[in-house]
């Protein structure tokens, strides 16, 4: 199985207002993908990009989806 790079993420993002990721133990993780913009795809995505994700699918989802998966970001 093979997961899917930044530079596809970051693609995919451009697509979709928000999504589930899933990673390789099956756990699902809601992404609002406006937090795609602050990449700078000119020089981020190029240094980057071919590096895979822990994320092997995802699934376009609705706000409602989005609120029940979500995680929260930690330091």
């Amino acid at each position: 199985m093979k997961n899917i790079t930044i530079k596809k993420l970051y693609e995919i993002c451009q697509d979709n207002k928000y999504i589930a990721l899933r990673f390789g133990d099956n756990y699902l993780m809601g992404v609002n993908c406006s937090v795609a913009k602050i990449l700078n795809p000119s020089k981020d995505i190029k240094e980057i990009g071919n590096k895979e994700t822990q994320f092997y699918s995802f699934r376009p989802i609705s706000f409602m989806e989005y609120i029940r998966i979500k995680r929260p970001f930690h330091n």
